[in-house]
């Protein structure tokens, strides 16, 4: 049986009081004194009573912000309800939420709105945010528990990344057009939302890097929004009526995929990224023939029970989780 605070209290000579402001960073306790304490916790594996944590935090309300590109953008519809499940499952710890909506990928404003929560004095955050040397270097400096959701930040102290494995994604969608193309040679035209994303940079190079292909137009950066995307592509289309393959890669795909339509280009290839209502119209329509989906209500629901665990227990450490993709393939 691991060690109790009574014990680690009696080993080490002091109260347990002491203790427990020590394990849990509250009050003044020596350096010395502190030192010795987690050094006999870690040697006699501590581990907090979930019982007693319960009972502490339900005293008083603590609060996770969350900053998402969720405006006009559905695909967070679902990655939201997942982090209220996971609220509404813990219920007794009094966890709020502070939701902070953005539209796009605007890094002055992600920066500014995530400074904002910090200083509303939320215990900890989840993030789905540009990855830029400003941010990074902000998310470094904080002392709070940060996650990030859906897509990751480079060489940041956050404690995990909760979202999908993008190059393998990529490599998938590979793998299909491959199979969608079989006796053709592909001219392909990918089309991404934003590429100050890491994930979305990911996915993309995972595709590109996993096919033979006789031509690739440049990469069309959308900044995950339908109107840009219709305007980029019907432009290309205008232009360039060799291509024959496209990987759509971005939220508001139902632009992309109306320029598609509207070219009345014949024997295309089509394939897109998650399951918002838009897309499936496209599926079911024939537009579109595949699209990868990423499971959003896990993403959201994971990363939030590891935030709560993180302000429960300081100690707290957790690996990334990578979420696993599902195909869905147009009715014939």
């Amino acid at each position: 049986m691991a060690i109790t605070i009574k014990e680690i209290a009696q080993k080490a000579g002091v109260s347990r009081g002491t203790v427990d402001r020590a394990l849990n960073n509250r009050g003044q306790v020596s350096p010395l004194v502190k030192e010795k304490i987690l050094k006999i916790a870690k040697e006699y594996d501590y581990r907090p009573n979930s019982a007693g944590r319960i009972l502490s935090y339900s005293k008083t309300k603590s609060t996770i912000g969350f900053l998402l590109p969720c405006v006009d953008n559905p695909f967070f519809d679902d990655l939201i309800l997942g982090i209220n499940s996971a609220i509404s499952e813990n219920d007794s710890f009094k966890i709020d939420t502070n939701i902070v909506k953005v539209k796009g990928f605007n890094e002055v404003e992600h920066l500014e709105r995530i400074k904002e929560l910090v200083a509303s004095g939320v215990k900890a955050l989840g993030i789905c945010t540009t990855d830029t040397k400003e941010l990074r270097t902000y998310i470094n400096s904080l002392t709070i528990p940060v996650v990030t959701i859906n897509t990751d930040l480079t060489n940041t102290k956050r404690l995990c990344y909760v979202g999908p494995d993008y190059r393998k994604i990529g490599a998938t969608a590979a793998g299909m057009v491959k199979l969608m193309n079989r006796n053709k040679d592909m001219v392909i035209l990918p089309v991404s939302g934003s590429l100050k994303l890491k994930g979305h940079n990911e996915r993309i190079s995972g595709f590109i890097n996993n096919l033979e292909y006789k031509k690739s137009y440049n990469i069309v950066e959308t900044n995950d929004d339908a109107n840009i995307g219709y305007e980029k592509v019907k432009s290309i289309l205008n232009q360039n009526r060799d291509i024959n393959t496209f990987f759509i890669a971005t939220a508001g795909a139902e632009g992309p995929l109306q320029a598609i339509m509207e070219s009345n280009l014949s024997n295309i290839s089509v394939l897109t990224v998650d399951d918002t209502p838009k897309v499936k119209e496209f599926l079911n329509r024939g537009i579109a023939d595949c699209t990868i989906c990423q499971d959003p209500f896990s993403q959201g629901n994971t990363a939030t029970k590891i935030l709560i665990n993180s302000i429960i227990d300081k100690s707290f450490s957790h690996e990334d989780v990578f979420t696993n993709p599902v195909i869905t393939i147009k009715q014939v």
